[in-house]
């Protein structure tokens, strides 16, 4: 059995409970452990990672902002709250700490990844387009910010780079279904229409029979009512794709 004196003990047991997933048994060692020394900055930002995992998030801000003021030059501590504001459509605070990560730690590659998302979710496509070009440089492993990145150049209208992109994506992850879906559109912009054809066609084959059905539906709601997709260069179709491919990741 654990000495009672041992903080660190019960917050190293805490870590092993969170990544098993026994929240509870973790909150009650972290309680522990701040019982003997109240002033633990990273007991508070694992509290704060519990949280998150069970959708507690406005908890877990108010952990993290402890664990800052505790140690407010911690770059991972900013990052965690920055995801937990933007998992509550705060976008700005969102920013706001991303930024500061990246100020305490120029070469943090997930904070600028994460900060591209936040861009992309307020429509600042260039900065986002720059976010993921720097977490790329630091990381080009990061699949995702290819990803991304691809999809804020369409948004840019520069299809040209965006093919890049997915290629890299498509190349890396053969059974993306979302990347040949957005790649066609831009083919299609491109007038590639053979090759708009093809990625369309493998898109569809790898998400399913409802894949067709669901751009339909959306061709249909913006006002397009014969829900054919047979016009890949028109805009409606570009617009539809796009809008499909990104409800599959």
């Amino acid at each position: 059995r654990l000495s009672p004196g041992f903080s660190l003990a019960y917050y190293n047991r805490g870590k092993a409970q969170v990544e098993l997933g026994k929240y509870e048994a973790a909150f009650g060692d972290f309680n522990q452990s701040l019982s003997i020394d109240p002033e633990n900055g990273n007991v508070h930002y694992y509290i704060g990672n519990a949280q998150m995992a069970l959708g507690e998030v406005d908890s877990a801000i108010k952990a993290y902002s402890q664990a800052i003021l505790l140690l407010p030059d911690r770059a991972d501590f900013y990052e965690a709250r920055g995801t937990a504001y933007r998992k509550m459509g705060y976008l700005n605070p969102a920013i706001d700490n991303y930024s500061r990560a990246v100020d305490l730690r120029p070469n943090y590659a997930s904070a600028f990844y994460n900060r591209g998302l936040v861009f992309k979710d307020s429509g600042d496509h260039t900065n986002a387009v720059a976010d993921f070009g720097r977490a790329i440089a630091l990381r080009p492993d990061l699949t995702n910010a290819y990803h991304n990145r691809a999809l804020n150049l369409q948004a840019l209208g520069d299809h040209a780079g965006a093919l890049k992109d997915f290629g890299v994506v498509i190349e890396r992850k053969p059974e993306t279904a979302s990347a040949y879906l957005s790649r066609a559109s831009s083919h299609g912009m491109l007038g590639l229409a053979s090759k708009a054809v093809a990625d369309w066609e493998t898109g569809m084959r790898l998400s399913g029979p409802e894949a067709v059905k669901a751009v339909q539906q959306l061709l249909i709601d913006e006002g397009h009512y014969s829900g054919a997709v047979d016009g890949i260069q028109s805009e409606a179709t570009h617009k539809a794709l796009v809008a499909y491919a990104n409800s599959l990741l």
